[in-house]
């Protein structure tokens, strides 16, 4: 069997738009979606309320390594979530 010499796919041939009863098949959000009649204007003020990370529970080291260490203070380092944590043993905070 002889390769052809362009031996690639050309996607934007491919590409299609769909039409009739496949519309609604490929994007169904398109007739569900919709904005409110009667909505609140949009507030761009910063929100009245501030959060403070307390504690950080948990470590994850099922499939990572070497990502827990000392620092120069002698406090435990590592990263969990979106944190980097610096966990002082002495008083655990």
């Amino acid at each position: 069997m002889d390769r052809p010499e362009n031996d690639f796919f050309d996607f934007e041939e491919e590409e299609t738009e769909a039409v009739g009863q496949e519309f609604m098949a490929v994007k169904p959000w398109i007739g569900a979606v919709r904005e409110p009649d009667n909505h609140p204007e949009v507030n761009k003020d910063k929100p009245d309320t501030t959060y403070a990370l307390e504690y950080v529970y948990g470590y994850r080291c099922q499939d990572s390594r070497q990502n827990v260490y000392y620092n120069a203070d002698g406090n435990i380092v590592y990263i969990t979530a979106a944190l980097g944590v610096i966990l002082n043993k002495a008083d655990n905070t």
